[in-house]
């Protein structure tokens, strides 16, 4: 399968399984994390412990040498309701992700996704949801794959807001799909 067959045929195949879209990008679109890490320490110096924490996700090329190309899916979770149990929480979405609750529908469609990545013969690690401390740096792979951008607070946002679920995986096949962009940044006061 060619290089754009095989990025058109994940794209396809992570919109089927539930995903609101789905970039993908080489793995070397992440070299920059390292800078943008510093640029925030600097920014926000009490953010420094925080931030050393995810110091490893700057080394996602050496700590996987197979790795080609970062599939980025991102799920829109604002139609979601909560229980009111959870209204006025913090951190809710961390328990309610596919992740944390296997029968729900959209872990199942997660491990359909899964099971398509492995039939393609496709090597992959990752999978993570809200998570953004494990292997892939989520919210920069998904701007880098143009699926939306950061604001002055840091977040991912998207076309409908910050309320996205992101999820990751490395492949080990180097292809490419990238949207364009057109969100505005935040104005400057």
């Amino acid at each position: 399968m060619s290089r754009s067959s095989l990025a058109q045929a994940i794209y396809e195949t992570a919109l089927s399984c539930g995903f609101d879209n789905c970039g993908i990008i080489p793995i070397s679109a992440l070299d920059g994390y390292k800078q943008r890490l510093q640029e925030r320490e600097e920014a926000v110096p009490q953010s420094r412990p925080v931030y050393q924490d995810i110091e490893h996700l700057a080394a996602v090329r050496e700590l996987y040498p197979w790795a080609k190309s970062v599939v980025v899916c991102i799920t829109w979770l604002g139609a979601y309701r909560y229980p009111l149990s959870l209204q006025g929480l913090y951190g809710k979405a961390f328990l309610l992700s596919p992740d944390t609750v296997p029968d729900c529908e959209a872990h199942r469609q997660k491990l359909r996704f899964e099971a398509w990545l492995a039939e393609q013969g496709l090597r992959f690690e990752g999978g993570e949801t809200n998570a953004p401390a494990r292997i892939i740096p989520l919210r920069y792979a998904a701007v880098a794959a143009g699926l939306g951008i950061f604001r002055k607070n840091n977040f991912f946002y998207g076309e409908k807001g910050s309320y996205y679920e992101l999820e990751g995986y490395l492949i080990d096949q180097l292809c490419e799909y990238t949207h364009e962009c057109r969100l505005r940044p935040c104005a400057d006061m």
